[in-house]
């Protein structure tokens, strides 16, 4: 019986999948299972995942039609759950790789510290370059109870995806009883790890950069701005409508302010993309109001910088109102 399983959904990853796969069978903690999910993808990816199984036992392998990095994490959880007898998941997405610690330090503190999730850091690394390991985005270890570990999420700033995202961690499979990601969406983990968060007795986080991200030129995140982005505020307004639900007012007053502060940028972004006109009504944002939350957020200075690359004309505007007040005020004296 295999400890930990470890899902990789596989899509068009041609170029990197070897890497990802080589990183993850090269770890000193041997004890798991590779469940490498075939997302449709178009290229050799399914031949190349088949010729990893054939070579080693750990591989499984799972060949199904296209339906999104969701669908091929949820068909790797639903094989975990059904055909597996893995106490452990980690999600590795089929671009990125691993340091072959990786599974061995998150096991070890998810034990020692009797935790439903284990988080380490990650660097980012680009095609010219191998992960440095030694440059990690979070210092410091961390012993959290849900309640703590869902404010993280919200107010840490620096290191939020440190805690968002659904890589770079080691996950109690009973944890996914009830739980799973969302087809069709982007921004996927945001709906997700709330819930996963608050479902743990305890999470432990540890300072060690273990996990390597790829700086996919052709990535989600990479592409052009599109009305997709607003998943993002979605997800957010369900873990607002979630942590009310539960009493817990300070976390939903956290994710209230991320969102704001979200909520103003993508305002900003789908301007200058011209896709205003297609954004939902409930998600339209005027700039003075822009101007106010991220003010409010950042300070005037950083505020004003940031909306003067999407509307200098609104800044130029807000500074001659500025100035004439500043003249009535220098004239009634």
């Amino acid at each position: 019986m295999a400890q930990i399983a470890v899902i990789v959904p596989v899509y068009k990853v041609e170029p990197y999948l070897r890497r990802c796969v080589d990183s993850i069978l090269k770890q000193t903690f041997t004890d798991f299972e590779l469940i490498l999910v075939d997302d449709g993808s178009p290229d050799n990816c399914g031949a190349i995942c088949d010729e990893y199984a054939q070579k080693d036992s750990r591989v499984h392998v799972i060949h199904q039609a296209n339906g999104g990095l969701s669908a091929a994490r949820n068909a790797g959880i639903e094989y975990c759950l059904s055909k597996s007898e893995s106490q452990y998941i980690s999600f590795i997405d089929s671009d990125d790789c691993v340091s072959f610690l990786y599974l061995e330090k998150l096991y070890k503190a998810a034990v020692d510290n009797q935790a439903d999730i284990s988080i380490c850091g990650h660097t980012s690394f680009s095609a010219q370059e191998l992960p440095d390991y030694s440059q990690t985005n979070f210092s410091g270890s961390l012993l959290l109870d849900k309640a703590q570990g869902c404010q993280m999420l919200y107010e840490c700033k620096t290191n939020h995806a440190y805690f968002v995202v659904a890589y770079c961690k080691l996950y109690k499979a009973e944890l996914f009883r009830s739980i799973r990601f969302p087809v069709g969406r982007i921004h996927e983990d945001q709906f997700t790890t709330y819930k996963l968060f608050y479902t743990a007795n305890r999470i432990v986080g540890i300072g060690e950069c273990l996990y390597g991200y790829f700086l996919n030129e052709n990535g989600i995140m990479r592409s052009p701005f599109s009305i997709k982005r607003f998943d993002d505020l979605f997800a957010l307004d369900e873990a607002i409508s979630f942590f009310r639900r539960h009493g817990e007012d300070g976390i939903g007053l956290a994710a209230q302010r991320r969102k704001e502060v979200l909520w103003a940028q993508y305002s900003m972004q789908a301007r200058k993309a011209g896709i205003y006109s297609k954004v939902p009504n409930r998600y339209k944002l005027p700039v003075y109001r822009v101007d106010r939350i991220l003010t409010r957020e950042w300070g005037h200075d950083r505020a004003e910088y940031f909306i003067s690359q999407f509307s200098p004309t609104y800044v130029r505007i807000m500074a001659y109102l500025r100035k004439m007040k500043q003249i009535v005020r220098t004239l009634k004296k």
